[in-house]
C-alpha cells in the first residue's frame, strides 16, 4: 500500500477529510480489487440493526454493514419524501424530517400523510468506467453521495438498473465531451407505434397479437441497436427466444416488411400491417 501513501501524502493539505477519505478509498480498492471484494463480503456477514441510548436522553437506530447500493438508495428515497413534506410546508428542518421519515417507515407509518403518490422507491446514481462495466478491469464506481463502491458491486448496480433511463458522460484528460441519456425499455408512444404498425408477431405465419408480444430489438443493445421504433419489432415470446438463441435471423426492409432467413438459408417474407386473411 505504499503508493496509496505515495499518491496521497502530497495534495493531502488540500484535501477535506472527506475528499481524503474518499480519494483513500479509491486508491485501496484500484490496488487490491480481491482484498476490497474480500472485505466487502466479510463485513456483510456482520450487517444487523442495532439500537442505543444517547447521554442526551435520546436515542440512534442503525443499519450496520448493509451494501452500499441499498444504503445509497434507502437515503434517497427518504429524502425524497423529508423533501415532498417539507414542500408542503412542514416547519422541520430537513434533518429532522428524514429522521422522523424514516422512523414512520420501519413503523409501517405513512410518513406524508398520504401524499406518497408519484413517488417512485429509492434511486442511485452511480459513476463507472466503462471498462468496468464490461469487466475488463476492476476499477471502482462511485455512488453519488455515499462513497467509492469496489467493481463487483458497480456492475451488480448496473445490472439492476438495466432496464432503466440511463445518463452518459463521455470524458478526456477530465474534461466532458459529450453526454447525453438513453434507455433500454420503450416508451408507451413507441409500444402504441410499433404494435400499430406490426399488429401481429413478425415471424412468418404466426398470428399472435403484438399486445401479447415482446418487443424486440433488431439490432441488439450490446451492438448498439437504440431503443427507437425503426429498431423495435413485436416477437411472441417462442420466437423472440429462437431468434436470439438459434441461426435464423431477420432484417426490416426499406418497405417496412421483415425478411427472415432460416438455419437453412431460405428466406421468408412477413409483411408490414395487419394480417392477411387466411
Amino acid at each position: 500500500m505504499d503508493h496509496v501513501l505515495d499518491s496521497t501524502l502530497g495534495v493531502a493539505p488540500g484535501l477535506t477529510t472527506g475528499q481524503l477519505g474518499h480519494r483513500i478509498s479509491r486508491l485501496v480498492m484500484t490496488s487490491d480489487p480481491d482484498g476490497a471484494n474480500s472485505s466487502m463480503r466479510e463485513g456483510l456477514d456482520d450487517r444487523k440493526v442495532a439500537a442505543h441510548a444517547n447521554p442526551d436522553f435520546t436515542g440512534c437506530f442503525h443499519v450496520c454493514s448493509v451494501p452500499p447500493v441499498e444504503t445509497s438508495a434507502a437515503l434517497r428515497h427518504v429524502d425524497r419524501i423529508a423533501r415532498k413534506v417539507k414542500n408542503n410546508g412542514d416547519e422541520r428542518s430537513l434533518d429532522q424530517l428524514r429522521a422522523d421519515v424514516a422512523l414512520a417507515l420501519l413503523r409501517g407509518a405513512n410518513p406524508a400523510g398520504g401524499g406518497l403518490d408519484g413517488l417512485s422507491g429509492g434511486s442511485v446514481h452511480l459513476t463507472v468506467p466503462l471498462v468496468t462495466l464490461v469487466d475488463l478491469a476492476d476499477y471502482p464506481g462511485d455512488l453519488a453521495g455515499y462513497a467509492p463502491v469496489i467493481a463487483d458491486i458497480a456492475r451488480q448496480i448496473a445490472l439492476r438498473q438495466r432496464d432503466g433511463r440511463w445518463t452518459w458522460t463521455v470524458t478526456h484528460d477530465g474534461e466532458t465531451v459529450a453526454t447525453g441519456t438513453t434507455r433500454y425499455r420503450p416508451t408507451q408512444a413507441q409500444k402504441r407505434q410499433a404494435r400499430a404498425d406490426y399488429p401481429i408477431c413478425v415471424h412468418p405465419g404466426c398470428r399472435m397479437p403484438a399486445i401479447n408480444c415482446d418487443l424486440d430489438h433488431r439490432r441488439p443493445r450490446s451492438q448498439g441497436g437504440r431503443t427507437h421504433n425503426q429498431n423495435l419489432a413485436p416477437l411472441c415470446r417462442y420466437h423472440h427466444m429462437m431468434r436470439h438463441h438459434t441461426p435464423w435471423e431477420y432484417v426490416r426492409l426499406p418497405d417496412g416488411d421483415h425478411q427472415w432467413t432460416s438455419p437453412l438459408g431460405h428466406a421468408y417474407l412477413a409483411k408490414r400491417g395487419p394480417p392477411e386473411a387466411a
